[in-house]
C-alpha cells in the first residue's frame, strides 16, 4: 500500500469509527497541535468529537503526497449537537 492509499485507509478508519484500528495509522507517541497526547488520548479526543458531532465525516478534497509527507484538504459538512471548540 502506498502512502496515499494508507492515508485514505486512515480516513476510512475515522469515518467508520473503527477506533480499535487507529494503531495501524497513528503512533503511540502522537502529537496533536504540538502537544503529545498518546494514541489513547487521540482516540478519546475523536470519540468526544463524534459524540458532539454525530454526523462528523472526513472527506478528502485534495491530497498531495511526497513521501514521507502528506498534505490534505479535508472538507466537513456536519452539525455539532453541543459546544465544540468554544462555539455553541
Amino acid at each position: 500500500m502506498n502512502l496515499a492509499e494508507q492515508y485514505r485507509a486512515y480516513i476510512a478508519c475515522l469515518n467508520d469509527r473503527r477506533w480499535h484500528d487507529l494503531g495501524n495509522f497513528v503512533d503511540d507517541d502522537v502529537h496533536y497541535n504540538g502537544e503529545r497526547i498518546s494514541l489513547s488520548g487521540y482516540r478519546t479526543m475523536l470519540e468526544n468529537d463524534v459524540r458532539i458531532i454525530p454526523d462528523l465525516r472526513f472527506t478528502v478534497d485534495f491530497l498531495v503526497v511526497e513521501a514521507p509527507q502528506v498534505a490534505a484538504r479535508l472538507l466537513f459538512d456536519c452539525s455539532p449537537q453541543g459546544r465544540f471548540l468554544g462555539l455553541d
